[in-house]
């Protein structure tokens, strides 16, 4: 399932830099560059509602948060079930 790829061309393909990471509005054309064509985009705006219908239909999503510090960064949403949000966190903080 899905496309397997080193993390260090998923790390090129992020401009990934090891000091101040990368920029999640660089995802779309990294996975473009990775054969992931399938790619919709939604800029900021799309509340819970949007969210969930969205994970509803099958669809995942990597979303902007902010950590405790304030820092931003991005997450994998893969679904909303009774109020639980479910992520797979790419890095861990």
């Amino acid at each position: 399932m899905g496309i397997e790829k080193p993390i260090s061309d998923i790390a090129e393909a992020m401009n990934y830099d090891p000091y101040a990471g990368s920029n999640i509005f660089n995802i779309p054309e990294a996975l473009r560059k990775l054969g992931i064509d399938n790619i919709e985009g939604q800029k900021a705006g799309m509340d819970i509602t949007q969210l969930e219908t969205a994970l509803n239909d099958g669809d995942k999503a990597i979303v902007s948060v902010k950590t405790a510090e304030g820092v931003p960064h991005a997450v994998i949403v893969d679904g909303i079930q009774n109020g639980q949000v479910t992520i797979r966190e790419p890095h861990y903080l």
